[in-house]
């Protein structure tokens, strides 16, 4: 390995907080291997000490960083590398072993050149799958443990010894000719392996694949619609088919589809050029492939190469950097129920902000900062739970402050009088279905101007004054945070484009989840509060209790010689490694938003989703200390983690955005065809304008159109006219 140079990763971990000390260090090989070793020296006594059998060419712990090795690598666990019995470790013997524990062990093999990583991951995949090994320790930035030091998981501390090193190498031949694994099959694979491709002009097998999609409900709505007009499309010589394929291929991905399965689907597509121009099949599947190793760079794709959105977050995005109270409260929520995931982190955001905005602030240049959050959860139906996930979060919130939650609906006079109630304190909004509200704001009188007041609350002015017709109401320094669930398609048959360029819907962070009948089996059925759970709540409540205290919990101060309780003020203050990191992503985000097909509407919502990020990242930073001397810190570390969830939810308001962007035409359009899709049967005209509450012109409108588009057909039966969706 001397002739090698790259980073090499050393990683520690304390046994007792394993999740909390987990931390990374890198040193150039050879040149820093002294450094290294004196490192290791000083954290054996008290650290796991691991590393990544891999060379990297930058300080990072990532598969696209991996630089060719000849290794190839193996966690047999519990498997003897010595074991006669086992017929391939006999005849493929591992020249280095490390015993990690008595009767566990870790295992290599030098290969006799230098390899692509992916391909070093495949094979040591198929080693791991045929050789009984730990089947979750074949990938790329594995960590190992390093030989002579302590192994603090057990009681009596083993050393990890180094059973052998020997200078032997494997000719590379040998793994080709191991069996493939299940992940390969799905497409999970490197260049240059070989791999047995399905027929793709078996229709029966399209027509299986289209269908299994749309049971799934991933080939609906947008996504759906896109699907079928590409599919079926007919492109003329001056189109331009390499970008209609491309875009057409992310579509399939974007449905979950393998790359087989998108394979066997593109081929059959009318933008296929590979089959117009005779040319190899093979081309078509190395397209995918291409495709689909490009949605692992941390961006958000909308397909087209014209109009995606590059959003470059960080370099660390794909994963959080440090353990944070979110990934508790998540993990007990999952455990409480199974409502979707990413539900209970948005959810326990705004737990946190209604805590921390109420007293801590940012010094930005535009301002002042303050760190309250806007949720919206959008689920498709009841499977999803998103009632449950909220009510979950803010029970934890009105079991401290009974009266937070200031309305759920009514006048704008109702909500700033119980706003005015509160001079210098959080209030939420929450509203469980927010499509309501959204058309009433806009057709009923009473309403009027609901939508500028919120807006106007989110940015926490020092004081808030509305005149009405009895009174004038003067709200001081109010903390209002918004927390919204809805039907994900009733939300986007009422936002609409000025919405968005407002900047009113883009102030709410995202989620959203879908469940369909397929995932029945995934629920769980309701049962007795175990002692666990109910312990882990507990101690949530007293995490909770605690940061309240800290954060929102009335001082007592002397005020004109009289002495008053008010509110804490506490400041935020980030390192300047924080805000160059922060200023990176911010910068990142807005270049996106400009440089894509939608600016119009990507600009404001990114811009909004940057500064969500900086305020996650306030509460992440308040969460995890207490402030002292009227301050806290933001590190680095607190941007990562907030950038994070930040690009793991963004995919989502780019959905919102896209769907506003069309035309309220468009939608009855879509309406109608998803109709059709979910009755393959066919369906009368009599029974499409009544179940569908179209009049007669509207309806012919709509079938021309979508038959036009070569997405619906239609057909007399016995004097009945019937319509069918073309799948």
């Amino acid at each position: 390995m001397q002739d090698y140079s790259g980073w090499l990763c050393i990683a520690l971990k304390n046994q007792d907080i394993p999740k909390v000390s987990f931390a990374q260090y890198f040193f150039e090989w050879p040149d820093d291997h002294i450094r290294m070793e004196e490192f290791i020296l000083k954290s054996e006594s008290q650290h796991n000490i691991y590393f990544c059998p891999h060379l990297l060419d930058r300080a990072e712990r990532k598969k696209d960083y991996c630089l060719p090795t000849d290794l190839l690598w193996a966690d047999l666990d519990e498997v003897n590398p010595d074991d006669e019995r086992n017929e391939l470790l006999t005849k493929l013997r591992p020249p280095i072993v490390l015993e990690t524990s008595p009767k566990r062990y870790q295992a290599f093999w030098r290969l006799s050149d230098r390899v692509d990583p992916q391909l070093a991951e495949v094979y040591s995949r198929r080693l791991a799958y045929a050789i009984g090994a730990d089947n979750s320790g074949w990938d790329l930035t594995q960590l190992f443990r390093v030989p002579f030091t302590k192994n603090f998981k057990y009681t009596n501390d083993p050393y990890v010894l180094l059973e052998r090193a020997l200078q032997v190498t494997v000719p590379i031949q040998l793994f080709d000719s191991l069996p493939q694994t299940i992940e390969e099959k799905k497409g999970f694979r490197a260049a240059g392996v070989p791999l047995t491709l399905p027929d793709p002009d078996d229709q029966s097998l399209l027509s299986s694949i289209i269908a299994k999609y749309r049971n799934m409900g991933t080939l609906r709505g947008m996504r759906g619609n896109m699907f079928e007009v590409l599919f079926y499309t007919k492109l003329s010589e001056k189109d331009d088919w390499s970008k209609v394929l491309w875009r057409f291929i992310h579509t399939c991905l974007d449905a979950g589809m393998n790359i087989e399965d998108a394979y066997v689907v593109a081929w059959n597509a009318g933008c296929n050029k590979y089959k117009r121009d005779n040319r190899r099949e093979a081309e078509l599947y190395s397209s995918i492939q291409k495709a689909y190793a490009a949605r692992e760079d941390t961006r958000i794709d909308l397909g087209a190469e014209d109009s995606a959105l590059p959003v470059r977050i960080s370099n660390m995005v794909t994963e959080p950097a440090t353990e944070t109270f979110i990934d508790v409260y998540r993990d007990w929520a999952i455990e409480a129920t199974d409502a979707i995931p990413e539900f209970h982190e948005l959810c326990g955001f705004v737990m946190l902000s209604a805590i921390v905005s109420n007293s801590v602030r940012i010094n930005t240049s535009h301002g002042i900062v303050r760190p309250n959050i806007w949720g919206m959860i959008l689920g498709d139906s009841t499977l999803t739970r998103k009632t449950t996930a909220m009510n979950m979060a803010t029970s934890f919130l009105t079991k401290i402050d009974p009266e937070l939650i200031v309305a759920t609906e009514g006048s704008i006079e109702g909500l700033l009088g119980a706003l005015s109630t509160r001079p210098n304190k959080t209030s939420i909004f929450h509203r469980d279905e927010i499509s309501g509200f959204f058309e009433a704001i806009k057709k009923k009188d009473y309403l009027a101007g609901m939508m500028e007041t919120l807006a106007a609350l989110y940015d926490v002015p020092p004081y808030f004054t509305r005149r009405l017709r009895k009174e004038v109401i003067t709200i001081e320094s109010p903390s209002f945070i918004f927390l919204a669930g809805g039907v994900r398609n009733r939300v986007f048959d009422v936002i609409q484009e000025q919405d968005i360029i407002s900047g009113f819907i883009p102030r709410f962070l995202v989620v959203s989840g879908y469940r369909g009948k397929e995932s029945l089996h995934e629920l769980r059925p309701t049962g007795p509060l175990t002692d666990k759970l109910d312990t882990k709540r507990s101690v949530l409540q007293v995490m909770i209790a605690d940061l309240y205290e800290n954060y929102a919990a009335d001082v007592t101060m002397k005020v004109g010689g009289e002495k008053m309780q008010v509110p804490p003020v506490i400041s935020a203050i980030a390192s300047q490694d924080a805000w160059e990191r922060f200023t990176e992503i911010e910068r990142g985000m807005l270049e996106a938003a400009l440089d894509s097909s939608f600016a119009q509407l990507a600009l404001p919502t990114m811009d909004r989703m940057s500064k969500s990020i900086l305020k996650m990242a306030v509460i992440l930073a308040a969460s995890r200390q207490e402030p002292k001397d009227g301050c806290i810190g933001i590190d680095t570390d607190d941007v990562i983690n907030a950038a994070y969830y930040g690009h793991k939810w963004s995919k989502y308001s780019i959905d919102l955005i896209m769907n506003a962007e069309k035309t309220y035409s468009e939608k009855k359009l879509e309406k109608v065809h998803m109709y059709l899709l979910d009755n393959p049967q066919g369906v009368t005209r009599s029974k499409l304008m009544k179940d569908s509450k179209l009049m007669k012109r509207d309806l012919d409108e709509i079938v021309v159109s979508l038959e036009d588009r070569g997405l619906i057909r239609s057909a007399k039966v016995g004097g009945t006219l019937w319509y069918y969706a073309i799948v």
